[in-house]
């Protein structure tokens, strides 16, 4: 199902599940991205983030892929655009949680989403393995955690982690 964010061109009648509150400013490798929220809490990625982070040529595209994918996406935020006094045509950007990222990513064949595949693959085999400390290094991108000390296995236990 796919649900229209409130915005001045949605009547105000219109029941709507889902709406941004953009007013968290995150830092990642010194650039300002705003952190996307729905009601329930979960985190939203903007389409063209997704399509760059994708490696498309044209990240505008994702949005083409996102279309054809949304009966398997669910229900999914979404604001459509008005074009300026410049000009320009009406467009639809959509919000979508990480898994729904994921999906997409998935379903590329770019050299970017083989990357971000790889990633998660990676990630989860240490999550699974048990290695909780190394699935969150992998996803932050830092080395894995060692550790440090502790000759038996009772001491290990207290032994202090290294980066």
């Amino acid at each position: 199902m796919t649900t229209a964010l409130p915005v001045s061109s949605v009547e105000p009648a219109q029941p709507l599940a889902l709406e941004i509150c953009s007013n968290h400013v995150v830092v990642v490798d010194g650039e300002r991205s705003v952190l996307y929220r729905n009601r329930r809490g979960d985190e939203l990625m903007y389409d063209l983030e997704i399509g760059a982070m994708a490696a498309l040529s044209r990240p505008r595209n994702i949005r083409l892929t996102i279309k054809a994918c949304l009966p398997a996406l669910g229900e999914v935020c979404y604001i459509d655009s008005k074009p300026t006094a410049k000009g320009g045509r009406p467009t639809r950007e959509y919000y979508l949680t990480e898994r729904q990222a994921h999906y997409l990513i998935a379903r590329l064949r770019t050299d970017g989403a083989l990357l971000v595949i790889e990633q998660l693959s990676k990630v989860y085999s240490a999550a699974r393995a048990g290695n909780g400390a190394a699935a969150v290094a992998i996803a932050q991108g830092v080395p894995a955690p060692r550790l440090s000390g502790g000759d038996d296995d009772g001491s290990k236990l207290l032994a202090v982690i290294q980066v």
